[in-house]
């Protein structure tokens, strides 16, 4: 999933689009982007946090 998002995602996500994305429900598209930020691989992109937050993808350049 994240290979795909990596090489083919080129705007915000959410988690209405990782879900369209994906073919999942809601709730399992929150609990896995959470699961993705307790392990600080995309962060949240300036703007609005909870309800409406958008996230950019850390590249694998930037993973330390």
């Amino acid at each position: 999933m994240l290979n795909s998002l990596l090489d083919g995602f080129d705007s915000q996500l959410r988690s209405s689009k990782y879900v369209a994305f994906i073919h999942c429900p809601q709730p399992i598209a929150v609990r896995d982007l959470g699961d993705l930020m307790a392990k600080k691989l995309p962060r949240i992109m300036e703007g609005p946090a909870g309800r409406g937050s958008a996230y950019e993808l850390v590249q694998p350049t930037e993973w330390a």
